[in-house]
């Protein structure tokens, strides 16, 4: 220890020298003596190479040997926030904060330390030298934290000083993403919890960059957590923010919440369990108490055994319960946000966030519940203060609930079907184009997943609706509308009529204006657009709209390849021009070989006329000629 503390004291001597030294390079400058600005910036480059020396030195040295050199990693913690010469202060913070992260990163162990107060006993020495290590570590550990901290908390809502420098700024988002992967790292880790509270109120940052770096982290941390403890303190925190600022927030503090691990989460099956678990422990009882001995020994001893074994697989799977129980509590938690601004917010600007979350996460919405959220969506949807997404989003989630666990309910979606109707010619190929997924994802689950529900009348005005669309969006919203009718032609057979100029039903006159997709009369009309849609600038776009105008061929000149038969989202996506290319390339213009030989040409490139010649008839009255 006494070896130690004097390394100790010549580390800091020798730290504290060089820093000196530079001090005194950097101040050797006269007042009133004149110097260029190239000896300035030789100089500051010599004392930043002097301290990009002592910084590799340390963190090399502590690499080699860690649990020796503890030392070294406390030297370069104080590095980040010590005070340097003003030149390169920034610079030499940012190198030791780099520095500390890439040697943390390395020898941060993949468990929680823990140390128990063992009073009196006596110890190996290599439990010392592990225990002592695990301590500087920590002490370590815990101070990089709070130094970094100091500068990321410029970034929170509330400050009343906010710099704003830019290279504060920057030094800020730099120590930010610092912690931020730290934390990715080392989850699990202590301090992992103390990290989560001091980024997430960042989510509702006024910085853009230091917002989306957090954002990206705790999706990485909930696509990552197997476990489901560290998700469920970030869902937490989330809810707190939510709440405490009373849902005057960002987007991203209720979007990151859709990238939980909750797929798989049961909120029923916690009781199934306990009553399975109960019940083999009742039949393990009843064989215990048979005490006399039979010729079905053999055969009871086999069945004990064997609820012997399913109660230690049960107990086995403790910590798969445990999973299960921090996922749960994760999920009641993030309804707990939606059901809240869905009732209470329904103004707010995170309608839209969630709305989509509900639709991603409807699989585990009891079903009891099912009827309730039904008539807040219609409630909504009468209120009609909603935007064109917002309203989509809505009328997704319905479907994507109707089309699983809630096609059991008695319930008929009119008014869903009659606003999705209408907002349909609400898209454009400028403003509200990039809605057009949403608007395709409702009608598969509208007409596709719940075929046995949708009546004739509501399919062949969609259908017909499709078509009209396709001539009104960009050539990928083109391809994707006809890739969702190519689905319906398929599914519903009565879509045939559409394709048949013959084929009369009933009486009225088709009115694209009626507002009921039940009573525009679409069975009097024919899909006409196909005809104009074979002529497309888009070859496949031009190619699909004959192969449906043919009722969709499985062989022969019209049929289409697979690229062409994925859902229509994928479709859409696939032929997008996002990344300004057009899918497929345009084929240059061929090139025309110029011939050695000169060709007579047929046409004389001047005429010879003599003006003399030329006889006009004095007669001709030019007005009567123009009017007939």
């Amino acid at each position: 220890e006494e070896g130690e503390g004097e390394e100790e004291e010549e580390g800091k001597g020798g730290e504290s020298g060089e820093e000196s030294g530079g001090e005194v390079d950097d101040h050797k400058v006269v007042p009133g003596e004149e110097v260029s600005v190239v000896e300035l910036y030789a100089r500051r480059k010599e004392l930043l190479r002097e301290k990009k020396l002592l910084i590799g030195s340390l963190a090399s040295a502590f690499l080699e040997e860690p649990e020796e050199r503890i030392l070294n990693l406390e030297k370069l913690v104080k590095l980040v926030d010590a005070p340097q010469a003003e030149s390169v202060q920034m610079s030499v913070q940012r190198l030791a904060a780099a520095s500390v992260l890439e040697c943390l990163k390395d020898v941060t162990p993949g468990y929680r330390i823990f140390h128990q107060d063992t009073g009196e006993q006596r110890l190996k020495k290599e439990t010392l030298r592990l225990q002592k290590y695990e301590s500087g570590l920590l002490k370590s550990y815990k101070s990089y934290l709070l130094k970094l901290e100091k500068l990321v908390n410029i970034f929170k809502v509330g400050k009343k000083s906010q710099p704003k420098d830019p290279l504060v700024v920057k030094q800020g988002e730099f120590f930010l993403s610092c912690m931020c992967t730290l934390l990715v790292e080392h989850p699990h880790f202590n301090y992992a919890n103390n990290i989560l509270h001091a980024i997430t109120p960042i989510l509702d940052s006024g910085h853009p960059d230091a917002r989306r770096c957090v954002k990206q982290t705790i999706e990485k941390i909930f696509k990552g957590d197997m476990r489901g403890e560290i998700s469920l303190e970030a869902t937490r925190l989330i809810n707190h923010l939510v709440k405490s600022r009373k849902h005057n927030v960002k987007v991203e503090v209720v979007d990151v919440l859709r990238s939980l691990r909750i797929k798989d989460v049961n909120l029923d099956k916690e009781k199934e369990a306990e009553i399975e678990m109960k019940k083999k422990e009742a039949r393990r009882q009843k064989l215990l108490e048979k005490n006399h001995i039979s010729r079905q020994e053999k055969k009871r001893k086999k069945r004990l055994e064997q609820l012997n074994k399913e109660l230690l697989e049960a107990k086995g799977e403790e910590g798969k319960k445990v999973k299960e129980k921090f996922f749960t509590e994760a999920t009641k938690i993030v309804f707990t946000i939606y059901f809240r601004v869905l009732k209470s917010f329904p103004r707010s600007n995170l309608m839209g966030s969630v709305l989509e979350g509900v639709a991603k996460f409807a699989h585990v919405i009891n079903v009891e519940f099912f009827s309730d959220l039904i008539s807040v969506f219609q409630s909504l949807l009468a209120a009609d203060f909603l935007s064109n997404r917002d309203s989509l989003l809505l009328v997704s989630a319905v479907f994507t609930i109707l089309s699983g666990q809630g096609e059991a309910l008695n319930i008929d979606p009119a008014s869903f079907y009659t606003h999705l109707y209408n907002i349909l010619f609400t898209m454009e190929p400028f403003r509200s184009h990039d809605d057009l997924p949403l608007a395709l994802e409702s009608l598969t689950n509208m007409i596709i997943k719940r075929r046995k529900r949708v009546s004739k009348a509501r399919v062949l005005a969609f259908s017909k609706r499709l078509g009209t669309l396709s001539l009104q969006v960009l050539h990928n919203g083109a391809i994707g509308c006809l890739s969702l009718l190519r689905e319906i032609v398929n599914t519903h057979t009565v879509t045939a009529q559409l394709l048949d100029s013959q084929h009369e039903v009933g009486s009225g006159v088709f009115d694209a204006s009626i507002e009921n997709p039940e009573h525009c009369s679409a069975s009097n009309t024919t899909s006409w657009e196909l005809t104009l849609l074979r002529r497309h600038y888009h070859p496949p776009t031009a190619k699909l709209a004959g192969h449906i105008s043919t009722q969709c061929p499985s062989s022969g000149e019209l049929a289409i390849s697979q690229e062409l038969k994925k859902p229509a989202a994928e479709i859409f996506s696939d032929f997008s021009m996002d990344e300004m290319s057009f899918n497929p390339a345009i084929k240059p213009p061929a090139s025309i070989k110029k011939s050695s030989k000169k060709q007579p040409s047929s046409t004389p490139t001047s005429i010879n006329i003599n003006m003399e010649d030329i006889k006009l008839c004095d007669s001709i009255d030019f007005h009567a000629a123009a009017v007939k």
